[in-house]
């Protein structure tokens, strides 16, 4: 038998014994308020106005064309404050003018009424604060599980139920099953026609994926068919399926999670039909939003109707309480607070910051005059600059500058300390204060060979006493013999001149050498060469944290596929918190981008390198500055590109489409690469702001894994946690001379 953990009840003793007390349960809290996108429908007003009645509501907010709308108040002989008729002419206004009032926190829930389903959806997912919007909807059924309230997901929103989306509809069940029925680890079933896993029956191995998977707030089971799911009868008859948790789950699961929303839907219309007799009760609640919707189906019975709103509110009172309760937890005092320089050069430009903890205090670029960057001999190795990234924003009050500055040439001594001068002086005119620790970008650090550097928070000084001692071996590593010239080598030796001067530790976090890779991606098909990793370990494995975090869990307890799209592209498969494959950012594999090449064919390639065009480093600069879209188009900016575009430029269109089609092709290769059950495709870096890049790039991969979009660096503040983590203890700091052998 498959092993089970131990477990205890999984309920409180106020759980929710049925539907219908969702009414007097939320008549009991504090009222909500309710806007009504279309509320020019009689029927819906008298629907509110019931449940105004019943203290579920005290405002009603109804938006759409004036006229309409106040013949319906006369209609329903209801009392609606002149303030709260939003006037608007049209569904597109209408939508428009509902998404403003959630945003400005006027509304507790929004009802869908008389507007296009597929204009007010298209609006609202914009606002989305999940990575994926379900319909959860708690039924009871005398005939079901002794008629005992069950929620069933996803009956009316998930089109695509790929396993990441799955993960996702569970989650979100889940937090209805714990927030609403007050159920501490809810038992979740994974339907399928059959427990045993069958080649032809998708949903067989998704269910079991899912219950294999680690879940802290849950008892997942899967693939059980319904009866099994529900009837302890059943399983008496047939029997324990050799499956995860099925000893705590079958027959008595709290949440069934439908294959596709076609089961879902029967099932639901099967349930909406009994209501009509007499024989179920069910309310649903759409989540995934700022504020819980409401969609309602015309076959939907009156008692529906009312018990969706009081649903509906009760999850607004309660996650309103929880994040006022966490907000509370989270203010730090000050003697947990710990300030952290951050120090980020590129071959652009030198990134500052100083932090407090999550937040930034102050934040600088110094950008690098175009005469000093036409000395720099180092730039151009693993980011020259991203394209599509603006100037970094400073804190209000702050501008950037650009200088003439001997950090983008001269020798690499003159560079460090010039560097080490332009913090000082940063520092100086910021009026820091106190300072806790120092963190800085990690360069292409040269390793003893069979050697390899796993992700974390390494150690350039520490401190002894009150004085600080750097890691000399490391810093005359990269300092005269780094793997590659880059000027994220400076950050190392910098961080260690100014860790002494102050007397704090210093860290680099996730350099870009950091190389996870599993047995199976280090051969390359030739045995005199090995595919070592270099990407931007930095930005992927901050946007696997941020992605975990999103979803609550650990990112060692989540698979990803994460995509860094800016003057270089890596592409990650993301496995139990290390980045098992990718595709080699610095002239390795995968897509071209702005000014890279990416993969080529062997052939021609070859005929390339002997052509006596090019000298070797000559090469390597035509395929990592002259490359990607800058040698098809004369240009690399992808707003250049794009206004050449919107001019009628359809060659231009094509390149651009042909990158997307490329990217997309090495997400799909890493999300074979992870073992497909991948929860989210993540996409981060500057291209991401481009709408020419991201819609078609969406509509390729959306089938996959749902696709979350981090818009911004998250260098910076991924430098900052990463000491933050150190100094506070949640984190244990690494040493160089602990790498790991291949």
């Amino acid at each position: 038998m498959v092993h089970e953990e131990h477990i205890t009840e999984t309920g409180s003793a106020d759980r929710l014994s049925t539907v219908t007390d969702l009414v007097e349960i939320a008549g009991k809290m504090e009222a909500s308020s309710v806007v009504i996108a279309g509320g020019h429908r009689a029927g819906d007003l008298r629907l509110v106005e019931s449940a105004r009645d019943h203290g579920i509501i005290d405002r009603i907010i109804l938006v759409g064309p004036g006229d309409l709308v106040s013949s319906a108040v006369d209609e329903a002989g209801i009392e609606i404050k002149a303030g709260d008729i939003v006037a608007a002419v049209d569904d597109e206004a209408i939508a428009a003018a509902t998404v403003e009032l959630i945003l400005s926190g006027s509304t507790d829930i929004v009802l869908k009424g008389g507007i296009s389903t597929p204009v007010i959806n298209r609006h609202m997912l914009k606002l989305a604060s999940r990575p994926t919007v379900s319909l959860a909807t708690i039924f009871e059924a005398a005939p079901i599980s002794n008629g005992k309230p069950i929620i069933i997901t996803d009956a009316g929103f998930t089109t695509v139920c790929s396993f990441g989306r799955l993960v996702n509809l569970i989650d979100n069940a889940v937090e209805v099953a714990k927030v609403v029925m007050n159920i501490d680890r809810p038992r979740v079933a994974v339907l399928s026609a059959n427990e045993k896993q069958i080649a032809s029956l998708p949903s067989t191995w998704a269910g079991k994926k899912l219950a294999e998977r680690k879940w802290t707030d849950a008892l997942v089971c899967g693939p059980l068919s319904f009866d099994l799911a529900t009837d302890p009868e059943s399983v008496e008859v047939k029997g324990l399926p050799d499956l995860p948790n099925a000893q705590v789950v079958a027959g008595r699961a709290d949440i069934l999670v439908c294959p596709g929303i076609d089961a879902a839907n029967i099932l639901y219309k099967t349930l909406t039909a009994m209501t009509k007799f007499g024989q179920a009760s069910l309310a649903g609640i759409t989540i995934g939003f700022p504020v819980p919707y409401i969609i309602l189906s015309r076959a939907d019975t009156l008692e529906t109707r009312l018990l969706s709103i009081a649903l509906c509110s009760i999850y607004a009172r309660r996650m309103s309480d929880k994040r006022q309760i966490r907000k509370e937890e989270k203010k730090p005092s000050a003697a947990d607070t710990r300030r952290v320089l951050v120090i980020n050069p590129g071959s652009t430009s030198v990134k500052l910051a100083l932090f407090e903890n999550d937040d930034p205090v102050h934040e600088k670029e110094v950008r690098y005059s175009e005469g000093a960057k036409g000395r720099d001999k180092s730039s151009g190795a693993l980011d020259r600059g991203r394209a599509g990234d603006p100037a970094e924003k400073s804190v209000p009050g702050e501008a950037g500058a650009e200088v003439r500055t001997a950090v983008s040439r001269g020798s690499t001594a003159d560079r460090i300390s010039e560097l080490s001068m332009l913090v000082d002086k940063t520092l100086s005119g910021w009026g820091a204060g106190r300072l806790d620790a120092i963190a800085a970008r990690g360069g292409f650090i040269p390793l003893p060979d069979g050697r390899r550097l796993e992700g974390g928070t390494y150690v350039i000084a520490g401190v002894h006493g009150r004085q600080a001692a750097a890691d000399r071996d490391l810093v005359e590593a990269i300092s005269e013999h780094p793997e590659k010239a880059h000027a994220s080598n400076l950050g190392i030796p910098a961080a260690a001149l100014l860790a002494e001067k102050y007397g704090v530790p210093a860290y680099a976090v996730d350099p870009v050498v950091v190389d996870e890779f599993g047995p199976e991606a280090v051969i390359s098909g030739y045995r005199p060469i090995e595919r070592r990793s270099i990407s931007h370990s930095l930005s992927v494995r901050a946007a696997a944290k941020k992605a975990a975090g999103l979803t609550g869990k650990k990112t060692g307890d989540i698979t990803l596929v994460v995509a860094h799209l800016g003057g270089g592209i890596t592409v990650a498969a993301v496995k139990q918190g290390k980045m098992i494959d990718n595709n080699i950012a610095l002239l390795g594999e995968g897509p071209f981008t702005p000014q890279r090449a990416g993969t080529l064919p062997a052939g021609e390639l070859i005929d390339l390198c002997f052509s006596g065009k090019f000298s070797r480093e000559e090469l390597k600069e035509e395929l990592t500055k002259r490359g990607g879209l800058l040698s098809y188009l004369g240009e690399w900016r992808m707003e250049e590109i794009e206004r050449r575009i919107s001019g009628g430029d359809r060659r231009a269109g094509e390149i651009v489409e042909a990158m997307v089609y490329k990217i997309a092709k090495e997400i799909g290769a890493m999300f074979v690469a992870a073992g497909c059950d991948v929860e989210a495709i993540v996409l981060t870096g500057g291209l991401v702001k481009s709408r020419l890049i991201m819609g078609p790039l969406r509509r390729r991969v959306i089938r996959l894994a749902p696709v979350l979009v981090f818009e911004g660096s998250l260098e910076m503040a991924a430098l900052a946690s990463g000491a933050v983590g150190v100094l506070s203890g949640r984190e244990k700091p690494r040493r160089f001379e602990e790498t790991e052998p291949l």
